[in-house]
């Protein structure tokens, strides 16, 4: 009778519950980077509709969302242990996920928006923070809209002639702003004049468009998958001119032309001979189902990655901080998962700087994915994955009271930037993911 009440405990004690099971393609699944991944919250239809946008401010403090609905809400980030007011079922799987759950003690997102804004007509397809947290959503209403998280009403919005596709803050200087849209433009703002100081015609449809982190190089990507370089100069002592650079195309050899361009998103790499520049590299997501890294040294495409679904959604990669994993939604159910440093196995030719041949790039097939909806959604597309910012993992995981002893400072040896992932979908839920090696690897300091 103990032997068997022991072999009982072993096999309905031993898992958690909320383990959402990991698919490794090209890789063991010893090398997996996110097995166990734990499902350690949902947020049930908090649009009416499809999330086409997600954003964390820059201290990780606040998360925007934005929709097909038109409503802009804002939400608080691994809020104190004081005011989270943690309701178990919100924290637990939509599928009533019976205990032991493991990890749902940390909440990395309020249960409830923080501030709702419904100004917008049309559905809201972009969103952007200012250093200083001011928020921008441009609309297929043809208006961006400013907020702050202290206000409840919308502070100022700015009128285009039509439908707009992106908005990006400039990132040091929060008087300026740029916007892309269907009229095949590229507009600089100012807020504080209400008007355009600057506009640059493209050759089709803008329908993605970021700054570099330091302002100095504006990226465009463009329905027809041109991606366009303009340096950003001076006029009067501000950033606000583009001057054209250069551009390249991303598309398969045996097409004519490329797919629509979804998403950029940057990363920055320390240089091999120390110092503090950076050397960037872009990801630019496209409709083809592909991901290409491009550096900005040489502007040329480094790296494809392979694996995702993505051939009619504006469904965007998002890089973690740390710069070592890239992930990425579909029009499947499924997220999916790049580790940065993964090269095509048996090549003779690495991920290299400075490349002289421009069709020799590393394919990397190898990857992890994980379900995020189930097949009875309809339809059940993944519209956005995006890392939790290391800074908001840390005030989640002091927060939580797993472990008390532990402090804001305190050194974790795990790589926060890439602990926790949140998922939205075509249904307007968000699902926030965890590594149970994160907790496993806090748990080992005390």
């Amino acid at each position: 009778m103990e032997k068997h009440e022991r072999r009982k405990g072993r096999k309905g004690g031993g898992r958690p519950k909320n383990i959402t099971p990991i698919r490794c393609v090209g890789k063991s699944k010893a090398a997996s980077d996110f097995r166990p991944l734990l499902l350690t919250s949902t947020l049930t239809k908090v649009h009416d509709g499809p999330i086409w946008c997600t954003a964390f401010n820059k201290d990780g403090v606040f998360f925007a969302t934005g929709g097909r609905d038109g409503v802009v809400q804002i939400w608080n980030v691994s809020p104190p242990a004081a005011t989270q007011q943690t309701d178990m079922t919100t924290n637990a799987s939509e599928e009533s996920t019976p205990t032991p759950a493991k990890g749902i003690e940390i909440i990395l997102l309020s249960p409830a928006p923080h501030q709702r804004f419904t100004d917008h007509s049309k559905d809201v397809v972009d969103i952007s923070w200012s250093h200083t947290d001011f928020l921008l959503s441009a609309s297929l209403d043809k208006t961006v809209r400013l907020y702050h998280p202290t206000k409840t009403t919308c502070l100022k919005h700015f009128r285009h002639k039509d439908m707009l596709t992106v908005v990006s803050f400039h990132p040091t200087d929060d008087r300026y702003f740029l916007t892309g849209g269907f009229d095949n433009k590229i507009r600089i703002w100012s807020i504080p004049d209400g008007r355009v100081r600057h506009c640059v015609p493209t050759t089709n449809i803008v329908t993605a468009a970021e700054y570099q982190p330091d302002g100095q190089l504006v990226v465009v990507g463009l329905v027809d998958g041109k991606v366009i370089f303009f340096h950003v100069t001076m006029e009067n002592g501000s950033r606000v001119q583009l001057k054209y650079h250069t551009q390249i195309i991303c598309k398969n050899r045996k097409a004519k032309v490329g797919k629509k361009v979804t998403g950029l998103a940057f990363m920055s790499q320390k240089k091999r001979e120390g110092g503090k520049d950076k050397v960037y590299e872009v990801c630019v997501t496209t409709n083809d189902s592909r991901v290409r890294l491009v550096g900005l040294n040489d502007f040329r495409i480094v790296r494809k990655y392979k694996g995702v679904t993505n051939s009619s959604l504006q469904i965007k990669s998002h890089i973690s901080e740390s710069g070592e994993f890239i992930a990425c939604g579909s029009e499947t159910r499924f997220c999916t998962i790049w580790n940065t440093t993964t090269t095509k196995q048996n090549s003779s030719f690495h991920h290299v700087k400075n490349v002289t041949d421009f069709h020799r790039y590393d394919k990397v097939n190898r990857y992890e994915k994980f379900e995020v909806t189930k097949k009875t959604a309809n339809p059940y597309a993944v519209t956005d994955s995006i890392f939790v910012p290391g800074k908001s993992m840390r005030r989640g995981l002091v927060s939580s009271g797993l472990f008390p002893s532990l402090t804001d400072r305190q050194r974790i040896h795990h790589d926060l930037s890439s602990a926790a992932i949140i998922t939205s979908d075509y249904e307007g839920t968000i699902r926030v993911f965890i590594r149970s090696s994160c907790i496993d690897d806090v748990a080992k300091m005390f």
